[in-house]
């Protein structure tokens, strides 16, 4: 099985719709787990209640971005964290473990940013395509998803299966170097 590139990038012109200086992707550090946790607490804790009736931990994701297994990018502009990113190779697709974009930059065109670091990740590594789960309720993400031509292929309880087949490179960042999590 061909393992996912996974070197740390800088942004390219190709970040020109953001209102601001492109964002740079890092792989993940020690450092930058307590932002991302408090991101996705503050993003998904009331999705999570309506969807499944469960207060938020910090654990599952803990778990999932610590996991060898797992590569996760983080989106930075100066020294903020603004986004991350989170995949785990399942066959012959990439399998979107969360993506996260901080509140104050969503809608700014981030989050299809990283969306394409993602399919590029894919098509270097020469896999077929991305696969995601959405909350049922949280429709803001389900249409972003559809935007970006994701298409539901099953549901399981509360949880959304989307795919994308990924055929032609977005463009987003140049190719990376092969290298494994750093931590």
């Amino acid at each position: 099985m061909q393992r996912l590139p996974t070197k740390r990038l800088s942004a390219s012109s190709a970040y020109a719709p953001l209102a601001m200086s492109a964002p740079r992707f890092e792989g993940l550090t020690r450092g930058d787990i307590a932002p991302v946790l408090r991101m996705t607490r503050e993003n998904m804790s009331s999705i999570l209640l309506s969807a499944w009736g469960l207060e938020w931990s910090d654990e599952t994701l803990l778990d999932a971005i610590l996991d060898r297994s797992t590569y996760t990018e983080v989106a930075r502009l100066g020294k903020e964290i603004v986004g991350y990113f989170t995949v785990d190779q399942k066959g012959e697709y990439v399998f979107i473990v969360s993506l996260q974009v901080r509140r104050d930059w969503q809608g700014k065109g981030l989050g299809k940013l990283m969306v394409d670091r993602i399919e590029d990740l894919v098509l270097m590594a020469g896999l077929e395509g991305v696969e995601l789960c959405v909350q049922t309720t949280n429709e803001t993400a389900r249409g972003f998803y559809e935007h970006l031509d994701y298409r539901f292929v099953s549901k399981v309880r509360n949880n959304l299966l989307m795919r994308k087949a990924v055929q032609e490179a977005s463009n987003a960042l140049p190719p990376p170097l092969l290298l494994a999590n750093s931590f």
